[in-house]
């Protein structure tokens, strides 16, 4: 019944949380139980979510507020109704994580409450700089290699260190939302889409202020009109440039044709400076 934070979101960001896994090729680096976490963690991240903030929680010394002691509030909330899911499952016959030891099923709780608590915004911005950094670094193979060559080998063979493969993993989810963030509004998305998303944050909002009348959290970064308008220029502007490319690939192209005279070229250069002056 959420709007925004709903089973499409969850499976959204399980989506983009297994393209990022396979596409730079973290598969063979985290084991079997971390990735399980890190694909659990992403579809239940949201799980049960009230459509409101911790901001929002806090200011109105809400029940969970009070229960979680105003920290990572809605966070420990989802993690809290995701585990007491399973166990009701489990009650009743439905054992999804049955399959596992008691010591893998620690690790595997473990991991998933340190990824979901890493979701809480407060920590966003500063695992995705971590994040950049690492993708950025010179060498990041080799320094991936030699921080888990002294570690010995893992369940399947591989080398394998722990302690950086639990950093990994927390950072994969921030680096998932970050994605759907920018697809969402700051890349070139097609304006319905922008609007979709922007008509179902408002409906989060809305039910956010009716529960107590508390002012609500400015979920965008920019207005929607204007961001729709920069959306709808800067696709004019690309559409623009690339005619003006293919308009120059084809003079080029006649001018180097045999039969055309000096003249015919020195006039084509000519219209091009004109242009070139006239678009500065």
């Amino acid at each position: 019944s959420n709007p925004y934070h709903n089973s499409m979101h969850g499976a959204d960001v399980l989506m983009s949380s297994h393209l990022f896994l396979t596409k730079h090729n973290l598969l063979q680096r985290l084991t079997h139980i971390e990735l399980l976490a890190a694909l659990l963690g992403a579809l239940i991240h949201d799980f049960n979510h009230p459509g409101t903030t911790n901001a929002h929680e806090i200011k109105a010394q809400s029940p969970r507020a009070i229960l979680f002691s105003d920290s990572s509030i809605l966070e420990r909330h989802h993690l809290a109704s995701s585990f007491e899911l399973l166990r009701a499952m489990r009650a009743e016959g439905y054992d999804l994580l049955g399959g596992l030891s008691a010591g893998d099923f620690a690790t595997l709780r473990s991991l998933i409450i340190e990824i979901v608590l890493a979701t809480d915004l407060a920590n966003h911005f500063k695992f995705v700089s971590r994040l950049q950094a690492i993708s950025t670094a010179k060498g990041n193979a080799q320094a991936l290699k030699r921080a888990t060559a002294s570690s010995g080998p893992g369940p399947n063979g591989e080398l394998h260190d722990v302690k950086l493969s639990k950093y990994l993993t927390k950072l994969l989810r921030h680096k998932a939302l970050e994605h759907g963030v920018q697809v969402d509004i700051e890349g070139w998305a097609l304006v319905e889409d922008v609007l979709r998303w922007a008509n179902s944050m408002e409906r989060n909002a809305a039910m956010q202020r009716g529960e107590v009348g508390a002012s609500t959290v400015n979920w965008m970064e920019r207005d929607v009109r204007d961001m729709v308008a920069l959306n709808d220029k800067r696709r004019f502007e690309l559409r623009e440039e690339e005619r003006g490319l293919q308009i120059r690939a084809t003079r080029k192209h006649t001018m180097q044709l045999p039969g055309v005279t000096a003249s015919a070229r020195d006039s084509e250069a000519t219209r091009d400076s004109e242009a070139d002056i006239g678009s500065r």
